[in-house]
């Protein structure tokens, strides 16, 4: 990223003393060298970011290492094209300081609409407008274009004695801070406070460079920048040309501030995204609705306990991770119960880290990279949704099949015309969010829909950040807990409730989580960002009080709840739907996967799960890193570059993309 920040009229091309209380003239020179510094100064932080977040694992210390000298030779390259903007304008346009500031805010906007997309569209959603407003964007785009030319304008007019020292202490704070509040979030944001960063130092760092040369004379300090520059050219000109191994770029990338490895991968999706050159769209066109032929349903005589009009009930609690029941079920007395007397799965992962992108597989069969989406504004936030496609969802074939079901719409994307619960045959309205109310109207709605066989599908938003509505006292993780305790208690109500309307006997309760959430792990926070295992790892559950308690290690996705709704019905899962049906395995019986996992974050990472428990994690900008489930399951130990299976993995993830038409990083 280029800082074209320039001069303002306090600039000449010598030092000299101050006069009338402004700062002192500095010299072009001086101020494009400390645009140099400035970046420098990032590339500390990131450091310090890097040990205080990733620490460090035995034999990996080379890896850091070459992580760092590759981070300050990007680091040299935006700041040596920033160097040669500034000097190269004060040499040609003296006299046009203003311009000068005219032209930096121009280019921080124009960048913006690459940079800042999809961080400003929630911001933007707020100005009102429709999904696809364009003044609202623009608005908010031109908010963040200013902060660059207003950066650098401070930089220069704070530069001298304590305000100077501020100012540095400043920046250095705001390079570690936004990387320290909101890791692996709004990577565009990120970028631009690493570049404002740089510019408020920039000034300080001119007047430090400007004292250290008056020392020398000129000839020694010009024959000392040349020698230097060249170094510093050199070292860029390496980082740039020598190829990232794998292992360090996977580490480079968890990191916000490292600018050029974060965006390393958007040349080529712009030409991608301009060309069409793009050979899994062409494929897209091509692909039949049917992968697969149509999965019929598990003979009957297979499941005794089966009832005949079986009421499902699918509860998903937003948010859960996949260890919390292993970790405190102490503190989840109705979940614990439910999973010690249940069929429980040990091995189970969300086909994406976010609620829109997992729900819409739960009935669709399909990943969000294989569907088209479009925005849709829901009061002052915009969401994407699926579009309308002619694969049928569940609901719809239940329904073929004189199958009721209803959905809890209390939150506002549920409802089936936006398309995650699509063919849904009725809803029930909900006055708020809280899991206590969803249940209440549950049960008003239930009266109405018991006598046959029907779906039933709720949404517990509780346990979503930020974690202030159990109203405890402690950490967030604290807090974290106390709000799946709400939803615990909620579902301890539901089974209450089905007991005294005596339909526990026809009742399968299916419990499980959309993704999971971060607390810290591989540098993020929340979810929707990483497909890493905190994220998106969940648990799954199948009770039923005729079937026999077990715990399937088994590898499954939640893309399998498709053909396992429709099965529980005695519906055939059409061939399109990627999954396949767990109830073999809820009855005990091997269920060798047709195929490997696909975790997709709809955003920066994309992932696989093999059958040999390694799992290939690569983001967008080339970073690849495949680890060992079995002996890593906390994912620290990058093997990509030693282990013999990785080739063939990476190899089989391609297959995967084109055989099923999944578009990432879209």
């Amino acid at each position: 990223m280029v800082n074209p920040a320039m001069l303002d009229p306090a600039a000449s091309e010598t030092l000299t003393p101050p006069s009338s209380g402004r700062a002192p003239r500095l010299a072009p020179r001086w101020y494009a060298l400390a645009q140099l510094a400035g970046w420098w100064l990032v590339a500390l932080c990131n450091m310090v970011i890097t040990w205080a977040s990733l620490g460090i694992t035995d034999g990996h210390v080379g890896e850091r290492l070459l992580q760092h000298g590759y981070d300050v030779g990007h680091a040299s390259v935006l700041g040596l094209l920033s160097a040669l903007v500034v000097w190269g304008w004060r040499r040609w346009t003296p006299a046009r300081t203003g311009h000068g500031y005219l032209a930096l805010a121009c280019f921080s906007a124009t960048l913006s609409q690459l940079l800042l997309r999809d961080d400003l569209r929630g911001g933007a959603a707020m100005l009102g407008g429709g999904a696809d407003a364009v003044l609202p964007e623009i608005a908010v785009a031109l908010v963040f274009s200013l902060s660059v030319p207003i950066s650098a304008w401070l930089g220069l007019r704070l530069r001298t004695g304590k305000k100077g020292v501020a100012l540095l202490v400043v920046a250095t704070l705001l390079a570690l801070g936004h990387q320290w509040l909101w890791p692996s979030l709004y990577p565009g944001i990120h970028s631009y406070a690493s570049w404002c960063a740089t510019l408020l130092a920039a000034g300080p760092l001119s007047r430090g460079i400007s004292y250290m040369t008056r020392a020398t004379n000129d000839r020694r300090a010009t024959t000392m920048t040349r020698a230097g520059l060249a170094v510093v050219t050199a070292m860029a000109v390496a980082s740039v040309v020598l190829p990232v191994p794998p292992a360090v770029r996977s580490q480079m990338v968890q990191i916000p501030g490292s600018v050029i490895a974060q965006w390393s991968g958007l040349p080529r999706k712009l030409w991608r995204d301009i060309t069409g050159a793009n050979q899994l769209t062409q494929l897209r066109a091509v692909t039949p609705p049917s992968l697969h032929p149509s999965m019929p349903p598990t003979a009957r005589a297979q499941l005794p306990w089966l009832p005949r009009a079986p009421i499902v009930l699918l509860l998903a609690i937003d948010a859960m991770r996949a260890d919390v029941l292993i970790k405190v079920g102490d503190k989840l007395p109705v979940l614990s119960s439910l999973q010690r007397d249940g069929v429980s799965f040990s091995h189970v992962w969300s086909p994406a880290p976010s609620t829109v992108a997992s729900v819409v597989a739960f009935f669709s069969g399909r990943s969000a990279s294989q569907l088209r989406w479009k925005r849709k504004r829901i009061g002052r936030k915009v969401h994407k949704y699926p579009r309308k496609d002619g694969v049928p969802r569940v609901p719809e074939l239940l329904h073929r099949a004189q199958v009721d079901s209803g959905v809890a719409t209390h939150m506002a994307g549920m409802r089936p015309a936006y398309g995650l619960t699509r063919g849904f045959r009725s809803t029930f309205a909900v006055p708020d969010r809280s899991a206590a109310s969803v249940v209440k109207a549950w049960k008003r709605w239930l009266p109405r829909h018991r006598d046959g066989a029907s779906l039933q599908y709720i949404h517990f938003i509780d346990a979503h950040n930020p974690y202030n509505l159990a109203g405890t006292a402690g950490s967030e993780w604290d807090n974290y807990i106390g709000e799946l305790g709400l939803v615990d208690r909620a579902i301890g109500e539901m089974v209450a409730h089905l007991a005294e309307q005596g339909l526990t006997e026809r009742t399968i309760i299916i419990i499980t989580a959309d993704h999971g959430d971060a607390f810290g792990e591989h540098n993020s926070r929340f979810h929707g960002s990483t497909v890493y295992e905190e994220q998106v790892r969940v648990p799954l559950i199948v009770y039923h009080p005729e079937l026999s308690p077990r715990r399937v290690e088994a590898q499954v996705s939640l893309l399998d709840l498709a053909p396992t709704l429709l099965d529980l019905f005695d519906v055939a899962a059409p061939g399109a739907y990627v999954g396949q049906s767990l109830l073999p395995a809820v009855m005990g019986h091997p269920t060798p996967r047709r195929d490997p996992i696909y975790l997709d974050s709809q955003a920066r990472y994309v992932g696989m799960v093999f059958s040999d428990w390694t799992k290939l994690v690569i983001h967008q900008g080339g970073g690849t890193a495949l680890f060992d489930l079995k002996v890593d399951p906390g994912e620290a130990h990058n093997i990509i570059d030693r282990d013999p299976r990785a080739q063939a993995h990476q190899q089989r993830y391609r297959e995967y993309l084109l055989h099923y038409g999944v578009r990432p990083f879209r």
